[in-house]
């Protein structure tokens, strides 16, 4: 390492997305669909993109006081929670995890068990700031900020399944600053911005992709915007949101309705165990995540302060000046953090997931 990296337990933690060693020569896409390797109690046999993912025994798993108690694991995506949950009465899926408060506010306790875990996973909408209608001053990005009823969706859409977030992402950490004031709605302030900002309101795209809890957020953005004038369009949501450019730096300043390349936009982010991930690629100037195409000197060198700080107090310090600046540049809204809960069959023993969703296969019996 050139420089201290108070973070780095978890960079090589298990948590760490992506982080993977691989052999070399090895690649790291297409042909891990066929060729995944693994040691740990369950090994890759199968892989159908879009669908399913099928383990096996592990028959030289390595502990032998935690061996894999069934023959065979699979692993199967669903577009919609509650189709995934119907799969569990039937008997046809052990369990799922990530689902909304919504939906397991319905479901039969009698039937299912529910497991909850705290998480950082949160939807994150950007808007863009060197581009389109939220570049042309930082207010009509705070404006919009402040039209949201966040405790009120959380209570009524969200069942209490999460906490209120305050669009920036250190305040689940324990190192955030508990003094930084809370973000609540006031319409009044939001318009005296606006106005301000020589805006009088306009219409924009939203590109997202359909998932229940976007499905759920998107339409309260929408009639949250529209008291200041703001008319969300979301007849451009669509599974290729998730589109080339993959870096922001290579983004062009145009609205194609991709993450990158998008004047706004809703994009999902699971739980990470420290933020560092979180700072560096999405709210730093060159970051690749960077959706807002964010760049402001000041809230960089505060998360440099922070990655590199050695101390707790001196993480809180520069998470200060990092809630602080999100707050001013309003780059991102985070309405909410989620709690992660999972729908487990009644008898089936020891699934838990962590808050990014990772299960222990050999302890679940």
């Amino acid at each position: 390492m050139l420089a201290a990296v108070g973070t780095f337990p978890y960079l090589v933690a298990g948590t760490s997305y992506g982080l993977l060693i691989i052999k070399n020569g090895e690649s790291g896409g297409p042909t891990w669909e066929t060729k995944m390797n693994g040691c740990g109690p369950y090994i890759f046999e199968s892989y159908v993109k879009g669908d399913r993912a099928t383990f096996k025994k592990n028959p030289k798993y390595w502990d032998k006081t935690r061996q894999p108690k069934f023959d065979k694991l699979v692993t199967i995506s669903f577009e919609s929670q509650e189709a995934a949950v119907a799969q569990i009465l039937t008997g046809k899926l052990d369990a799922t995890t990530g689902i909304s408060g919504a939906t397991a506010a319905k479901i039969n306790k009698k039937k299912i068990d529910l497991v909850n875990v705290k998480s950082v996973g949160h939807l994150m909408v950007h808007m863009r700031s060197d581009f389109g209608p939220f570049s042309v001053d930082k207010r009509v990005r705070q404006a919009a900020a402040l039209t949201l009823d966040r405790e009120g969706f959380l209570k009524g859409v969200l069942k209490g399944a999460g906490s209120v977030g305050n669009d920036n992402v250190m305040d689940p950490f324990p190192t955030a600053d508990k003094s930084v004031k809370q973000r609540k709605k006031d319409i009044a302030a939001a318009k005296k911005l606006m106005a301000a900002a020589g805006s009088t309101g306009f219409k924009v795209d939203l590109s997202t992709y359909h998932r229940d809890d976007i499905d759920l957020l998107a339409p309260f953005l929408k009639s949250s915007w529209a008291e200041i004038g703001i008319d969300l369009n979301l007849g451009k949501i669509s599974d290729s949101y998730y589109t080339a450019p993959w870096d922001a730096n290579t983004a062009k300043k145009q609205e194609s309705n991709f993450w990158l390349e998008s004047n706004c936009g809703i994009t999902e982010f699971g739980h990470r165990g420290a933020p560092a991930e979180y700072l560096t690629r999405v709210f730093r100037s060159n970051g690749d995540w960077n959706a807002a195409h964010i760049k402001d000197a000041a809230l960089d060198a505060a998360i440099d302060e922070y990655n590199t700080a050695t101390t707790p107090a001196k993480a809180m310090v520069a998470s200060k000046k990092i809630q602080e600046l999100s707050l001013d540049l309003s780059p991102y809204i985070i309405a909410y953090f989620e709690v992660r809960t999972s729908a487990v069959r009644k008898g089936l023993k020891g699934f838990y997931t962590n808050g990014m969703g990772q299960f222990d296969a050999a302890a679940t019996a």
